[in-house]
């Protein structure tokens, strides 16, 4: 991730920060909470080291009913978006000048309150509030390529681009 004026995809398209921003917070408060739900975790599994072995395949030897199977079938699709929102915040940048994992596990997941975030991470109100920007861009944009490598192009495009 670069600073906020050399973001940009090629020379012609350019990111739009704040759409970016605000469709990737919608993204973590309403569509990871039903990905959730839907592959029957709760959302502290996202911070478990566990969960880079999902999905798991689940045996249906010993049923032949149609209904479980799709049952089977939808919970894996869900444990697949899950995985691949959790491999996402995995590849997002962790470093003293770039905490952007820190800020949106510990926003979207812990669920902690932004001034809290701030001081963990040592910025002021303002450089915090950059840095989250920053932060959910990134996660939008390295979703892209985790929805590829997942199987999960159903996903939303979180990306918003300025016309």
């Amino acid at each position: 991730m670069r600073d906020v004026e050399e973001l940009s995809l090629g020379s012609e398209i350019e990111i739009d920060l704040e759409k970016t921003m605000g469709a990737t917070t919608r993204f973590f408060k309403s569509t990871l909470p039903h990905y959730i739900k839907g592959a029957g975790l709760r959302l502290s599994d996202l911070t478990s080291p566990e969960i880079t072995d999902m999905p798991i395949t689940r045996s249906t030897a010993n049923t032949q009913e149609i209904k479980i199977l799709k049952a089977w079938a939808r919970v894996e699709q869900y444990e697949k978006k899950v995985v691949t929102v959790y491999k996402t915040l995995q590849v997002c940048a962790n470093t003293q000048t770039q905490p952007y994992r820190t800020i949106l596990v510990n926003k979207f997941i812990e669920g902690l309150p932004d001034w809290q975030i701030a001081n963990t991470i040592q910025y002021s109100d303002r450089q915090y509030h950059t840095k989250k920007k920053l932060a959910l861009c990134e996660f939008a944009e390295c979703l892209e390529t985790q929805k590829i490598k997942n199987g999960t192009l159903d996903m939303p495009v979180l990306l918003r681009y300025k016309g």
